[in-house]
């Protein structure tokens, strides 16, 4: 089974190792004088609805805030802005991603901007197996079957 928290421990490692550059990604929320340039992983919502009888299928929606360093009236350079996005955005272009040992698959998007900050949205959608439901019946241990010749 897999979790929101590991998505997005996952999320933070790509960002970790593509932006070397950038000390600092936060998770979930940030502190009120928090560190540019850095990012924020949220996850937005997570849902769960029937696959089939054994399986669910699972989609965790995240956003990654993209924080830029800003000028003295708090806005980003021209551009920097739609950089980051960008390539944040190319780190899901494989169209997949590792969690354990399965290969998740992902749509990012941009999610748009502020004069401090873009977002890029993702979306990662999987198939796991149902907890709800286990099957308590015995099993058979034997069976007679007695055939007739007409």
């Amino acid at each position: 089974m897999i979790t929101p928290e590991q998505i997005e421990i996952e999320v933070n490692r790509m960002l970790a190792v593509s932006f070397s550059e950038v000390e600092t990604i936060y998770r979930n929320r940030y502190p009120r004088d928090f560190d540019r340039p850095s990012f924020l992983i949220e996850t937005v919502k997570f849902d769960i609805d029937a696959a089939n009888r054994k399986t669910v299928r699972c989609v965790d929606y995240l956003t990654i805030t993209c924080f830029v360093e800003i000028d003295e009236h708090e806005n980003a350079p021209d551009g920097a802005l739609i950089a980051i996005q960008s390539d944040v955005m190319q780190l899901f272009r494989q169209g997949f991603v590792h969690v354990g040992d399965r290969a998740l698959k992902v749509k990012a998007s941009a999610g748009g901007a502020d004069f401090d900050r873009s977002y890029v949205d993702l979306q990662l959608e999987f198939h796991d197996d149902r907890t709800d439901e286990q099957d308590t019946a015995p099993l058979m241990e034997e069976f007679d079957i007695e055939t007739e010749v007409i």
